[in-house]
């Protein structure tokens, strides 16, 4: 399907050669999944300039995420828009980016309907439309803004929990929408309140896909991009098991 989006470049996006997307494509799916998850973008006016500037980045975990950025993100990056972003870690943080500048990309993704502050974005339409789109859509949300863990039941740490913590709560009930028409079990509550460390309080919207049939439906219709996923699937695949909190690291040694 084509997409009504007039293409706002700037000269410098001209001169490095980006391209916009001009149809839909799992891939762009994809992609949307991975920025609405951890996706930011921003402009701001520059020092002493009559001139705007526009970002686009897309954190993580240093010690979970720098394969999945390095391996699948900065790719499919470079294969939408035809330009390879920055890579970096923040000084004296766990937290990695990937950055673009660029004008088009910026009013592109708001023409898509992503924005910040994400208060009430919503999946888009031509993404509902097709199960394809939405299956890579999830995907990528996943891969960035969704936990998955094994509790205690029969077996010590062996029954699955896949999770998300949402703020939005029209997001929220996208993704719930999404999951269902895809035949999950899930959980969910809306708008509960949470308080933090420093007193403030927040209100939130959790999704649970949990068991082990929703599991293996979900790595076999959806699964992961991300390798902090891929390998606690593996690891509980050969052992039964896989111990919270041991680090990507760990897991690819006991995967072998």
């Amino acid at each position: 399907m084509k997409l009504e989006i007039l293409p706002q470049l700037s000269c410098f996006d001209r001169k490095r050669g980006l391209i916009l997307p001009k149809e839909t494509s799992e891939d762009l799916a994809e992609f949307l999944g991975i920025i609405f998850g951890d996706g930011f973008s921003n402009r701001y006016k520059r020092k002493g300039r009559n001139s705007w500037d526009y970002e686009f980045s897309i954190s993580g975990d240093y010690r979970d995420d720098v394969l999945y950025h390095k391996k699948h993100v900065i790719p499919l990056i470079k294969k939408l828009f035809h330009i390879m972003p920055k890579h970096r870690k923040i000084k004296d943080q766990n937290t990695i980016c990937v950055d673009i500048k660029s004008r088009g990309i910026y009013y592109f993704l708001k023409d898509l309907g992503f924005s910040n502050p994400k208060n009430n974005i919503r999946i888009p339409k031509w993404i509902f439309g097709k199960e394809e789109y939405l299956i890579a859509f999830i995907r990528g949300f996943a891969d960035t803004d969704f936990s998955l863990s094994f509790r205690a039941r029969k077996i010590k740490c062996g029954y699955p929990r896949i999770t998300t913590c949402i703020r939005d709560e029209e997001l929220a009930k996208d993704l719930i929408i999404s999951l269902k028409k895809l035949n999950f079990r899930i959980n969910y509550q809306l708008n509960i309140i949470r308080y933090d460390k420093r007193g403030f309080t927040n209100l939130i919207n959790n999704i649970d896909i949990n068991g082990h049939k929703n599991f293996m439906q979900w790595m076999k219709s959806i699964g992961f991009r991300n390798p902090k996923h891929i390998t606690k699937f593996l690891v509980w695949d050969k052992y039964g098991f896989c111990k919270p909190y041991t680090s990507l690291k760990d897991r690819i040694k006991l995967i072998g």
